[in-house]
């Protein structure tokens, strides 16, 4: 009989928000294993990227989906072991969300905005639409709130009069009475939230390229109007929503809008321009080029 093929093991770092959909759909759904991989996973509780690079670089994990601009970072501090393997969103995906007397842009004026970090790309974002909409940065406050739930309690608790907020949180919000003034999807092909692997790992039997290749099968299959009911059932099950909420992220991300990558293709060049403003902000201190951190195509790197 067939000699059977053994599976290489693939150990993957996860978060409960929606642009770990793709890594959620991949397991439910049997790619990691239609691929060769046998996947185990454990969940990222403290949502530290430097966390998942460290983990990363000691192969500790093989694939993580995490913000780009913290993986930069450690990679400029000497993480040369990891590489980013494609794009999960092809357009950022966070949600400028503001309490409900913040009817206009110009209400911002004098007030406080919360990020997770002063100089992550959060902060970053909501600058770079805030100054096309003739809003200065010594116009209102910057303040550290934390991650997406500490960012939408300081909100509520009005120690601040927005955020940047990632889904499904920022859908909740709004449907909860919240404004919601910009998505940054408007802001165009920026690489915000990457999947990142061990390039070691991925060079090893064809890894990147197979875990690409599953990857790909299962945002195709999410994007699937098809597939839309069980679809979000996956992200009901992982993220505690309702299917009202549900149903209007899975439009956000595989209708109009596109935010999800068809192809997790990165764009150097885009790539290159949002480093350049990374620096500006303090975000990084060395000079990195966008080829250096990208896996190469030979190995299932996906850059442009």
């Amino acid at each position: 009989g067939k000699t059977r093929r053994r599976k290489r093991l693939v150990s993957i770092l996860r978060a409960t928000r929606h642009v770990n959909w793709g890594v959620a759909a991949a397991l439910e759904m049997g790619f990691f294993e239609k691929y060769g991989f046998e996947a185990n996973h454990q969940t990222n509780s403290s949502g530290s990227t430097a966390v998942a690079a460290q983990m990363l670089a000691a192969q500790r994990i093989h694939l993580v989906t995490t913000n780009i601009d913290p993986l930069i970072a450690a990679m400029t501090q000497g993480s040369d072991k990891v590489r980013v393997l494609g794009a999960s969103t092809r357009v950022p995906d966070w949600v400028l969300v503001a309490s409900p007397d913040i009817t206009s842009v110009e209400d911002v004026k004098g007030k406080r905005i919360g990020f997770s970090s002063l100089v992550a790309n959060d902060r970053l974002f909501v600058s770079q639409y805030l100054n096309e909409h003739g809003i200065g940065d010594d116009e209102w406050e910057a303040i550290q709130a934390g991650r997406t739930p500490e960012k939408l309690a300081a909100i509520e608790n009005g120690s601040t009069v927005a955020g940047l907020l990632g889904e499904p949180s920022a859908t909740v919000a709004a449907q909860g009475g919240f404004n919601v003034m910009a998505r940054m999807s408007d802001l165009g092909p920026v690489p915000a939230t990457i999947y990142a692997v061990s390039a070691d790992w991925a060079a090893e039997n064809n890894n990147g390229t197979r875990v690409r290749d599953a990857l790909v099968a299962a945002h195709a299959w999410l994007a699937d109007p098809a597939n839309k009911e069980e679809a979000t059932a996956i992200m009901i099950a992982n993220s505690r929503i309702d299917q009202a909420v549900a149903d209007e992220v899975w439009d956000h991300y595989f209708g109009d809008k596109g935010i999800f990558s068809m192809d997790l293709a990165v764009d150097q060049a885009s790539l290159n321009e949002h480093i350049d403003l990374l620096r500006e902000f303090g975000g990084i201190e060395k000079d990195i080029e966008a080829e250096a951190i990208l896996l190469d195509p030979v190995i299932g790197g996906s850059r442009q």
